[in-house]
């Protein structure tokens, strides 16, 4: 994840460096929409959060099924809640960055922000394109927990009969 930070932080610290006579507006619009995208993060994986640990018939699943599936929902917990991170640290910086511009503190803080800005960018947006393949990965056991589930129903109906 530093790499991917450096990689985002260096060509945004960069442009700041380079960008001493930037219009307000032209700061504003493009802190907007930076924050406008980290708000839209930030509902998305909030919201995939609250589905991912609320699928499936766990009430049916035998203990080992249990384990195995509470194991799967915490790791994606877990790798959600970092990408989260990202995105209210970008928030948080482009806010930090507004203010500096408003008070006119030394070029160099804001540079700095900026640098942060894009290296917390980076891993939000390559964090964000591993968000199918997890939820990929959530249907995919949950649909084989019940193929499982309807297998031993199946078998056990067979057996009485």
């Amino acid at each position: 994840m530093f790499g991917l930070f450096i990689a985002g932080f260096v060509p945004a610290f960069s442009v700041a460096l380079g960008s001493t006579q930037a219009k307000e507006s032209m700061v504003g619009t493009f802190i907007g929409a930076i924050l406008a995208f980290s708000a839209l993060e930030v509902g998305f994986i909030v919201a995939l959060m609250l589905f991912t640990g609320t699928v499936g018939n766990m009430g049916a699943l035998t203990l080992e099924q249990l384990k195995a599936h509470t194991v799967r929902i915490k790791y994606l917990l877990i790798s959600q809640t970092i990408t989260l991170s990202t995105a209210l640290l970008v928030t948080v910086f482009c806010i930090f960055w507004l203010v500096a511009f408003t008070l006119e503190l030394p070029e160099l803080i804001g540079d700095v922000a900026a640098g942060i800005i894009g290296g917390f960018m980076l891993i939000t947006l390559a964090r964000t394109a591993l968000l199918p393949l997890q939820i990929f990965e959530l249907h995919s056991a949950t649909l084989s927990d019940e193929m499982i589930i309807k297998a031993e129903e199946t078998r056990n109906k067979y057996r009485r009969e």
